[in-house]
């Protein structure tokens, strides 16, 4: 664990269950202890045909059509305006695989990983909570594609499925927390916990999902500070100027700006006014990946 849990912040020291609950995180994630969600079956039989450069289309269809939602969603981006262009409508699966790429089938069975982990009986009670989480994901996933192809420095089809699950730490702590009553009950110290400890969690998921590495730190580092990273990749900061952006208000020009002058949009060259021109495109695949 990269972060010791006496280190969190001071608010988390309003309850000593708060607090036990970050070491028992830390404890688990450390000593390999922590069950992690798993990914479908679909998904791990796609990702293996994938890995094949010269993969098998048929073959890869064959797995896309064993489940419905996911070969619906397969069809639903390659007929959409950003993948349809002047082609015809249509309902094959090899023609959509064909019209996506092999980067867009991957995210989008990444897109189905989470809708099953969003459709989980242990998840069901709490809806309420995780609603605006499962929205999240998919709006900051929208905004790490436009973002990416904006400026042309990662393959936005994978910054669409690190966009995805960037989150999944918040929503694997919901789902522990609730066995912490105290905390639990107490909307700002969750909210606190959650803040300081998802990436570090939402990391450890990437890893066991397989994730390429610099989304995996992505994920792990997007609320580290500027000064403390590498820069070695600028997956991490596409991803925490997505973040960023889906916290703006939208009627507020100002931020906007003020955003643009942080180093990570002065880096990639993005003004304000590209950076609500990709939020507008971004805010697109929320209907998509539904």
């Amino acid at each position: 664990m990269s972060q010791d849990a006496s280190a969190a912040s001071p608010q988390l020291h309003d309850t000593s269950e708060a607090f036990q609950l970050v070491q028992d995180l830390a404890s688990q994630l450390s000593t390999g202890e922590l069950r992690l969600p798993s990914l479908p079956e679909v998904v791990l039989r796609i990702r293996k045909t994938l890995q094949n450069p010269e993969f098998d289309v048929e073959e890869l269809a064959r797995h896309l059509g064993t489940e419905p939602v996911l070969a619906g969603s397969v069809l639903k981006l390659a007929n959409s305006v950003t993948y349809r262009r002047n082609a015809a409508e249509t309902a094959s699966l090899t023609a959509a695989i064909a019209r996506i790429g092999a980067s867009m089938v991957r995210s989008a069975s990444m897109n189905f990983a989470m809708q099953q982990l969003q459709a989980a009986k242990q998840f069901r009670h709490l809806e309420p909570l995780l609603k605006p989480e499962w929205r999240r994901s998919k709006l900051v996933a929208g905004l790490c594609h436009s973002l990416a192809r904006r400026t042309r420095r990662a393959n936005p089809d994978e910054l669409l499925m690190i966009g995805l699950v960037h989150n999944v730490g918040r929503i694997f702590i919901l789902s522990h927390a609730e066995h912490y009553p105290m905390t639990f009950s107490n909307p700002a110290v969750l909210e606190d916990l959650m803040a300081h400890w998802h990436p570090t969690i939402g990391g450890a998921i990437a890893d066991s999902w397989g994730l390429p590495a610099a989304g995996m730190h992505a994920i792990a580092q997007q609320c580290t500070p500027d000064e403390q990273q590498d820069h070695r990749h600028p997956v991490t900061d596409i991803l925490q100027i997505a973040v960023g952006l889906e916290r703006l208000p939208p009627e507020e020009p100002e931020a906007l700006d003020a955003l643009a002058a942080t180093p990570g949009p002065t880096r990639l060259g993005l003004d304000p006014a590209a950076l609500d021109e990709a939020r507008r495109d971004g805010a697109e695949w929320v209907d998509l990946l539904s």
